[in-house]
């Protein structure tokens, strides 16, 4: 902000000529008009948008408490009010977005601290709408900007009557092995080849969603209803759908793993909640 813009609001003409020719003895001002409180003083505020007013209180067609409402309340001018009256000074001291006030005869001394005091208002209220307006952009470009490619495989592709399928893995719930095939398992009840072992299937799947419970089975953890003990002795795993597969002896350990750190987890979430 290279100078203030002040506009003169003042049903006394003997106070505006006082005011004006005292802002020329300060630097970094310029005067841009002024005002004798009528019902035009809004409309030429809106239309030279000063950076500060200088406002009487005591007028007879619109007071100036009552004239800060009403300014646009969108980039409103800095308002240092000025009165005759002790006790207008103190309801100007008492009004919110008010730089300073002033008491008439006003001092060359004090106008020149309340201008600065404006100045100061007025620096700390552009500071504030460009972070703002920096912040928006940073939340823009971040809305903007492609998400962080996942390391594991979003989709397989089954070869079947002639043509590629594909089947995306947040639909697959359980993956059986086949020799050297695996068979996906999807939400709609389909099923479907592709070419390649288990492990190597095991190892593109995100391991938050997906774990291995057998030599030949993988399944989705959140589809995961019941682990019990089968008829042998053996762990079994019971899906939502009621499907059982046997957990494996090497993989039990893991599963068992998972389980403890999914109850510790919840058993943490409903803490949390009581405690809320």
């Amino acid at each position: 902000m290279t100078s203030l813009g002040v506009f003169i609001v003042d049903d006394e003409p003997l106070a505006r000529r006082r005011l004006t020719l005292m802002l020329r003895e300060v630097a970094g001002v310029r005067l841009l008009g002024e005002s004798d409180g009528g019902a035009d003083t809004l409309a030429r505020i809106a239309t030279l948008k000063p950076d500060v007013l200088l406002l009487d209180i005591k007028m007879p067609e619109l007071d100036g408490f009552e004239l800060s409402r009403r300014l646009d309340s969108l980039s409103p001018p800095v308002v240092i009010f000025v009165t005759a009256f002790n006790h207008h000074a103190l309801q100007a001291w008492d009004h919110g977005g008010a730089a300073a006030y002033l008491l008439k005869p006003v001092g060359l001394a004090r106008l020149r601290a309340a201008l600065g005091r404006a100045g100061a208002q007025l620096r700390a209220r552009d500071a504030e709408e460009r972070i703002a307006e920096l912040t928006q952009i940073l939340q823009n470009l971040r809305a903007q900007a492609p998400a962080e490619p996942s390391p594991y495989v979003q989709e397989f592709w089954s070869l079947g009557h002639g043509a590629r399928v594909r089947i995306r893995t947040d639909r697959v719930f359980l993956i059986d092995s086949e020799s050297d095939y695996v068979r996906l398992h999807t939400s709609d009840g389909a099923a479907a080849l592709v070419r390649q072992t288990l492990t190597r299937t095991a190892a593109q799947l995100d391991p938050e969603r997906f774990i291995r419970i057998h030599r030949s089975t993988i399944v989705r953890i959140e589809r995961i209803s019941t682990v019990r003990q089968g008829p042998n002795g053996a762990m079994q795993v019971v899906l939502d759908n009621g499907i059982v597969r046997a957990v494996g002896r090497i993989y039990a350990p893991s599963l068992r793993s998972l389980l403890k750190s999914r109850r510790t987890a919840a058993a943490g979430a409903m803490t949390t909640s009581l405690r809320t």
